[in-house]
């Protein structure tokens, strides 16, 4: 029997056959474990893992959520850094596993899948949300806009894939900036901006169908078509877009 060398097993098998290039669940990657991927972000794979120091007990309550991105021109571009409760802050790791590059987030659940609003908005296509649960919502992506835009950054379009929401039933939105980034666009204009704020209305007339509610649903939907109308117009900064949210549907500061 040949002696195995470096790049094989004992057995004599080439380690590349056994050894998974690309993530698969229960490899050890930079001091973590990843447990099970999740459905795919736009433009990234979303897995939740563990530290490796963390014991059996403390696994639901010691999570993390890695994010591998693994488009041309991931290496260069990065999320924005925001400080916000409504933005997903990923950092940067020195994982290396496969193509592509690896985001640190913290987990925003306890155990089990993380949720998406898509898959949430697909779990309740016969009757949507309340129209107060999708102002709410809107009302969390729009403060984390004011806040971005502020800093002189913004996302564009944001799609219901790419906001995570918590079990306290608060939205995250994920990967700030990155798709701009990855298209080497700058960090801000009006155009995205506004695009970015037309995006959030649209998504609160979807959880929200006024014929599920049809009383309940007309100042979201007076809202949310103002905002979508106005948009390519002349735009609507976020800013005005969540002070007319908050007035409409009485929503607390």
């Amino acid at each position: 029997m040949t002696a195995p060398t470096s790049s094989s097993t004992k057995w004599g098998i080439p380690r590349a056959l056994v050894e998974p290039t690309f993530p698969v669940p229960g490899m050890h990657l930079g001091g973590f474990t990843l447990i099970s991927r999740c459905a795919d972000h736009p433009f990234a794979e979303r897995w939740i893992a563990k530290p490796e120091h963390v014991g059996m007990r403390e696994t639901h309550e010691r999570r993390a959520l890695l994010y591998r991105v693994t488009t041309p021109s991931a290496r260069e571009a990065r999320p924005a850094t925001l400080d916000h409760d409504h933005v997903l802050r990923a950092d940067q790791t020195t994982i290396k596993s496969g193509p592509g590059r690896w985001l640190l987030a913290e987990y925003p659940g306890r155990w089990g899948d993380v949720f998406t609003l898509a898959s949430i908005a697909r779990s309740r296509e016969t009757g949507g949300c309340r129209p107060v649960e999708a102002a709410l919502l809107a009302q969390h992506l729009l403060s984390a806009s004011v806040h971005a835009h502020n800093a002189g950054v913004c996302h564009g379009p944001i799609s219901a894939d790419e906001i995570l929401v918590s079990p306290t039933g608060g939205a995250l939105i994920e990967l700030y900036a990155l798709r701009r980034r990855l298209r080497g666009e700058i960090d801000f204009d009006d155009e995205g901006a506004s695009a970015e704020v037309a995006s959030i209305a649209s998504l609160a007339i979807a959880l929200a169908p006024a014929d599920a509610h049809t009383r309940d649903a007309r100042p979201l939907h007076r809202w949310a078509n103002a905002v979508v109308e106005r948009s390519p117009v002349d735009g609507i900064d976020a800013r005005t877009a969540l002070d007319d949210l908050v007035a409409s549907m009485k929503l607390p500061h």
